[in-house]
């Protein structure tokens, strides 16, 4: 005898198979492959899963690959790096092996840097060697491997001046010290003057300068040391007759 169906028992049949086929579909649609985030940039592998990964330097890494290039100790989360021609080194081996060091403290430089020609420094090392004021952004003078500043330099190895023997300097902070020149001889422009009288010697009509003996007179007193020579001559010539 053929059971009858109540409709009830086939409307919950159907909803049953309904239900199962939306599970069957959220499942699958939960089930998508890892995903790939591109190429390691240290192995050249590619990185699945995000938790394999991490951005550093403007690159994709491994976080196994992202390691001291010294040590091989990981630095993904180590809290800091310090990176150098490409490569990233943990603090302790970075400040010992790798840091350039100040030519003037020995110490590691691990922030801002000053570089001369042969040396680098701390901004707060890279002083004069004889009056020690900072010279970054300031203009020096390097001698023997250490810099000056200019007006150091100047003090201890520029030009002296033929008349006062002092180091001729630069003034009001310009670039060069300023100075007269007569009978391959430098002199300070205020020592630019007659070695008897200190007239200063302008362009005036008999109001240079007249060299005589290595020193420099005005007109009138190079008129009267000429004299002294000659009276001086004749002198001796009569003694010698």
């Amino acid at each position: 005898k053929k059971k009858k169906i109540n409709p009830r028992d086939r409307m919950s049949s159907d909803l049953k198979h309904q239900l199962d086929g939306m599970v069957a579909s959220i499942a699958a649609s939960e089930a998508v492959p890892t995903a790939v985030y591109g190429s390691c940039i240290h192995c050249r592998d590619v990185v699945v899963g995000r938790e394999n990964g991490c951005n550093a330097l403007g690159n994709l890494w491994h976080t196994s690959c992202f390691a001291c290039g010294d040590c091989g100790k990981t630095l993904f989360n180590s809290g800091g790096f310090f990176e150098k021609k490409g490569k990233v080194y943990c603090e302790e081996h970075y400040l010992g092996r790798v840091a350039p060091k100040c030519t003037k403290c020995s110490k590691p430089i691990t922030d801002e840097i000053v570089r001369t020609q042969d040396s680098t420094y701390h901004p707060e090392c890279f002083v004069c060697r004889a009056c020690e004021v900072v010279l970054q952004d300031k203009p020096f003078i390097p001698k023997d491997g250490d810099p000056y500043c200019r007006m150091c330099w100047h003090k201890q190895f520029g030009v002296r001046c033929a008349k006062c023997q002092q180091a001729i300097v630069p003034t009001n902070h310009s670039e060069e010290a300023r100075c007269m020149k007569a009978i391959n001889n430098t002199y300070h422009i205020p020592c630019f003057s007659c070695e008897v009288c200190d007239k200063p010697f302008t362009a005036g009509d008999k109001q240079g300068a007249y060299p005589m003996e290595g020193k420099l007179y005005c007109y009138e007193h190079a008129l009267k040391k000429a004299q002294e020579n000659a009276r001086k001559n004749q002198q001796k010539s009569k003694a010698n007759s």
